[in-house]
């Protein structure tokens, strides 16, 4: 997606910070996303609305996956990867979650000793 915009995800990012408004993209399915995307650019739609959007349907999509038509409730911690480094999409998140939330700075050592408690209660049912 950051391609039809001439840019990098870096760039993409840095777009989302200027957006105004909101565009409503396919969230499923990347053809039928760019299908979306590439009339609005066509008819003069600002890039950092289209690169809000962008990351508005990885949320949308994100959260109804995991969600599977329940309600999303407790807390919410970000652990790595695109949520680190894409501010913007973060913010999408946040924006849309409405609930309190963590950014784990350490995230490598919370997965870390995840591994560890889980390995250490499988040797524990083993015994």
């Amino acid at each position: 997606m950051a391609s039809l915009l001439q840019t990098d995800a870096t760039g993409l990012n840095e777009y989302a910070k200027n957006y105004q408004s909101l565009y409503s993209i396919a969230a499923r399915c990347g053809v039928f996303a760019k299908s979306d995307i590439q009339p609005i650019l066509n008819q003069g739609g600002r890039k950092e609305d289209v690169a809000a959007s962008i990351f508005q349907a990885v949320v949308d999509q994100t959260i109804a996956g995991l969600t599977q038509g329940r309600e999303l409730k407790g807390k919410i911690v970000f652990l790595g990867g695109p949520l680190h480094f894409l501010m913007g999409l973060r913010e999408r998140f946040v924006e849309i979650i409405f609930l309190r939330f963590r950014i784990q700075r350490s995230f490598h050592l919370r997965v870390h000793n995840a591994g560890i408690l889980i390995m250490c209660q499988h040797r524990c049912r083993m015994r």
